[in-house]
């Protein structure tokens, strides 16, 4: 009760409100698309119960705090409810407060629809100082206060295994390996191959479109379309910005996000526009059905083996998509 009898936590408030503003002004001029869109994401009551939903938001909840962190936030958390936490119990319930209603949210909303397990990641970090409060009482409890005791050690040493098993893998492939029973599925279950072969793509995509100035299939300056924002990203990032080339998003809006906008600031698209598409066999999206009804000619122009430690581990395909003959409606229409 003394902190509402402070001035300063009203300003904290007022201040927070002033930074909120511009995204409260933006969705003004966009019809309030941002909470329109995430209400639409944790939509609940379609699909009835899934327990698969709910026990992997659970898992990954697990996962992605360490989980040790997790089962020693878990044991404070008992501890604080049990009443067995010798510190100011009104600091601990700020905490708690703070940070429980948040994961018995996404849990609860986990079990009628599939959920993200980092969208709780600001509770589980706030439930860390109650997890160094537990550590340092049973420390105490037993006349062993340690700087950094046996339970921290532990999970140090946990991240850091898994550290380095990732970069082995990413790097490597030391670990597991997908060649898949097609060239198009090459890759597909490998989740590392999300964070390797974009610079060689680059440099061959780069080869092509100097290629393509002889050739003159298309123009090569031509845009690079995407049907997500998931490799669209990527391939903006990646391929089409150190050549100058626009990267465009053709997809639903929750498919391409915030390429809706990016699309009409970089021009949209046009009736009779020449196009590239990149795809990869991690992630195959064929684009004869998705693109057929827009454009005069799709052909596959190109395929790029990446190469991994020696190994060929992943496809890339460029298409050419030519003479576009419909253009597409705006998703924000």
């Amino acid at each position: 009760r003394a902190w509402f009898r402070t001035k300063e936590l009203y300003l904290s408030a007022l201040l927070a409100m002033l930074f909120f503003v511009p995204v409260l002004l933006w969705n003004f001029s966009n019809d309030f698309i941002s909470f329109t869109f995430q209400s639409e994401r944790v939509s609940i009551f379609e699909s009835g119960l899934r327990g698969d939903f709910f026990f992997t938001e659970l898992g990954g909840q697990m996962l992605y705090n360490n989980p040790l962190n997790f089962i020693v936030g878990v044991i404070a958390l008992i501890a604080f409810f049990r009443k067995r936490l010798s510190v100011d119990p009104g600091k601990m319930k700020l905490l708690v407060w703070v940070a429980l209603p948040l994961i018995l949210l996404f849990l609860f909303f986990s079990l009628f629809r599939h959920t993200l397990p980092h969208w709780t990641g600001p509770a589980w970090t706030t439930i860390i100082f109650m997890s160094a409060v537990y550590l340092r009482q049973a420390g105490m409890n037993r006349g062993k206060s340690k700087l950094l005791p046996s339970f921290a050690l532990s999970a140090l040493a946990l991240l850091l295994i898994v550290i380095t098993l990732g970069v082995m893998q990413i790097k490597g492939g030391m670990l597991y390996t997908d060649q898949g029973d097609r060239p198009e599925n090459m890759g597909e279950n490998d989740v590392s191959l999300d964070m390797y072969g974009w610079r060689q793509l680059a440099v061959e995509f780069k080869g092509i479109t100097e290629k393509e100035k002889e050739l003159m299939n298309i123009d090569p300056a031509s845009p690079v379309i995407s049907h997500r924002w998931f490799p669209a990203a990527n391939i903006d990032y990646y391929i089409a910005r150190p050549l100058g080339l626009n990267v465009l998003a053709l997809g639903s809006l929750e498919g391409i996000h915030k390429y809706a906008w990016i699309n009409q600031d970089r021009g949209g698209f046009s009736e009779g526009m020449d196009a590239w598409y990149v795809t990869v066999s991690r992630d195959f999206r064929d684009p004869v059905p998705m693109y057929g009804p827009f454009f005069e000619q799709l052909e596959l122009a190109y395929t790029i083996p990446i190469q991994r430690n020696g190994k060929h581990v992943m496809n890339a395909f460029v298409y050419y998509l030519k003479n576009m003959k419909m253009v597409p409606q705006s998703v924000l229409q």
